[in-house]
């Protein structure tokens, strides 16, 4: 894998393009890496360039139980621990503290550069800015999830390097893939919301029950007694004991982390774990951070959260490969997958639902409440009838009522009789959304809606005809026939208007709707994805598979993937790698596979041949939505 060594320290590619990255940026980084990565990798090759060019690094931990091991990480570069009133040499070159300590006391000298490591604890709390007050050296902070509560990136940062995640690693063996399951079916109804996740109260009050336990325990022994080993993250520490003890009655050697054991205690059980003489470890939120034990290959979620950084801090306890480790499973026993999604997903924004009446949806766009779901080419969507405002409806997470595994976008679906049904690979079939019923839709569709629902249409329709044969058309007793059969129809199936982009065509018998791999002018489906399969240029195949993708109602690509791999076919060297990547393109569709994976291709092949060519840094390189190349077609 084309591994360099910098300072002794052997580097994998994307490190080393993450710390050139991160070095030669003149504003302040976030950098965005998996658990397991090696961020410590990166922060000290990072700090070693900065010690070398005479300045002088500020290493933060989120926790005091971090400072040994930072101190251990950096220890060739001699680093100073500052804690509690023990002094420290101001001449060093490297500085380990905690956010704590760092904020309160007088350094006696001034960082050129500070380090903040999983920078997702705690970055917009008052200690961390009055460290940065007055500070103008560079600031770099390293995390699995430097998101905020709304899922959004940290503010403070210049650059946001976050090109390689969880998906590239596993798939170039660097993480384990990881198998979703839920043994258990878990009711959140009730359970109120503070600071933004599930009250620990409530929780506590619904799970921490002999009833609850045993179930958790009966749903997942025998999956953990043919795995290695396994953590379980409960939601309290009187819970961690109980599903600890519930654990031993079953037969499994475990024991409870929390922080009201002695040092010596935690010290003396992780030793235990590690040597194998203890096979599973409950604990409330301990192992999220700086647990690193390889073999371990099993997480169960007892307890229920809506932070997507907590779940993907307890997922990545179980990625890292090692010797006779071949995956991971994850056994969720608190409806995290269905909440949050699986745990390779990247994390998104968090949307504000307007809710009403309970628990009724409400559209995003105008506010009706009259928001119904339908299946189309074996995709569920909410659809609108007030404005026909659309949205595909995303799987989080769908458990097959078979075995329990949980499929997201990469599972297989079909559509029959109006249901949308997950295939699993155990053969088993389950119903994952409907349509809305008759009665449900007769009472969505009522006399004022369907007028609403004839007006959007028809109105659509005559800017159709008045574009496409021109204004005087539409004074026609032609138009006018057209537009009373459109009427009608509409009126006699407002539900079958799918959505308000879908196209109205003729046919012999009537007006119809229909989707929109048959809209008048556009090419059909079979014609689009023979036109995608010829095409040699990568220009014409993202185009013409951008099109063929919302033809079939499926999410097109992403503009930002298309313009990084774009100057990644400019800078690389490697011949043909265009004619390689366009044919790559063509088997992700084929394969229905996440054609947006494409981004990684030509940084893999580059990996194989044991070459590299690292693009300049641009915004283009920093993952959004707004990019906008003009290879493609908009409508």
């Amino acid at each position: 894998m084309n591994e360099t060594k910098r300072g002794g320290i052997v580097l994998r590619p994307y490190q080393r393009d993450i710390i050139e990255r991160a070095a030669n940026a003149s504003g302040n980084v976030l950098i965005e890496a998996p658990t397991g990565s090696g961020k410590s990798v990166m922060a000290k090759a990072l700090a070693r360039l900065e010690v070398e060019r005479g300045g002088k690094v500020l290493i933060v931990a989120p926790k005091i139980m971090l400072l040994d091991q930072l101190a251990a990480m950096f220890a060739d570069l001699g680093p100073e621990v500052i804690h509690g009133q023990k002094k420290h040499d101001i001449k060093a070159g490297v500085f380990v503290s905690t956010v704590q300590t760092a904020h309160r006391r007088k350094l006696g000298f001034t960082p050129s550069l500070i380090l903040i490591d999983e920078v997702h604890h705690g970055f917009t709390g008052k200690m961390i800015k009055k460290l940065l007050e007055d500070f103008d050296g560079k600031l770099i902070g390293l995390s699995a999830t430097p998101y905020d509560k709304e899922g959004k990136p940290l503010k403070g940062f210049d650059l946001h390097l976050n090109a390689y995640d969880t998906r590239y690693m596993i798939e170039r063996g660097y993480l384990v893939p990881v198998y979703s399951y839920a043994p258990v079916k878990v009711n959140l109804e009730g359970i109120r919301t503070t600071a933004g996740d599930y009250n620990q109260s409530d929780l506590e009050e619904r799970f921490n029950t002999i009833e609850s336990i045993m179930q958790v325990v009966g749903a997942t022994k025998a999956v953990i007694k043919e795995r290695k080993q396994a953590i379980v993250f409960c939601i309290t520490i009187n819970h961690a004991e109980a599903m600890a003890a519930a654990y031993r009655d079953a037969g499994i050697e475990a024991h409870a982390m929390h922080s009201q054991l002695s040092k010596e205690e935690r010290d003396r059980r992780m030793e235990a774990f590690r040597r194998g003489d203890i096979k599973l470890l409950t604990n409330p939120d301990m192992l999220t951070t700086g647990f690193d034990h390889p073999p371990t290959d099993t997480v169960v979620l007892a307890r229920a959260t809506k932070s997507q950084n907590l779940y993907r801090q307890m997922v990545g306890r179980v990625l890292r490969p090692c010797e006779g480790k071949s995956d991971a499973v994850l056994l969720d026993c608190a409806g995290v997958v269905n909440e949050l999604g699986l745990p390779t997903d990247p994390i998104r924004p968090r949307r504000k639902r307007q809710i009403a009446n309970g628990m009724k949806r409400r559209c995003e766009e105008c506010g009706g409440d009259r928001v119904y779901r339908r299946v189309v080419k074996s995709r569920a969507y909410w659809q609108c009838p007030e404005c026909g405002h659309y949205e595909a409806i995303e799987p989080k997470g769908y458990a097959c009522e078979g075995c329990g595994r949980i499929w997201g976008n990469d599972g297989r679906y079909s559509a029959k009789d109006g249901k949308l049904l997950l295939l699993c690979d155990c053969g088993h079939e389950s119903v994952v959304s409907e349509a809305t019923s008759e009665e449900a839709l007769r009472a969505i569709f009522d006399p004022a809606i369907v007028a609403a629902v004839q007006k959007r249409v028809v109105a659509g329709y005559a800017l159709w005809l008045i574009e496409k044969k021109g204004a005087a058309f539409i004074t026609t007793p032609e138009a006018a026939r057209q537009i009373r059969t459109l009427n009608a129809y509409v009126k006699d199936h407002p539900d079958a208007v799918p959505r308000f982009e879908e196209s109205i065509v003729r046919q012999p018998d009537g007006w119809r709707i229909f989707p929109r791999e048959y809209e008048i002018g556009a090419k059909s489906v079979e014609k689009m994805r023979a036109a995608f399969y010829n095409a040699n240029r990568f220009t014409e195949a993202a185009r013409l598979l951008d099109e063929l993708l919302q033809l079939e109602g499926k999410p097109p690509l992403k503009r930002w993937v298309i313009e990084k791999t774009l100057q990644q076919l400019e800078s690389s060297p490697v011949e043909g790698i265009e004619r390689m990547t366009v044919k790559r393109l063509k088997n992700l569709y084929s394969k229905r596979k996440d054609c947006n994976t494409i981004d990684t291709f030509i940084p893999f092949i580059e990996e194989e041949r044991g070459v590299t060519a690292l693009p300049k840094q641009t915004t283009s390189n920093i993952k959004g939505e707004n990019h906008d190349p003009k290879i493609l077609r908009h409508r």
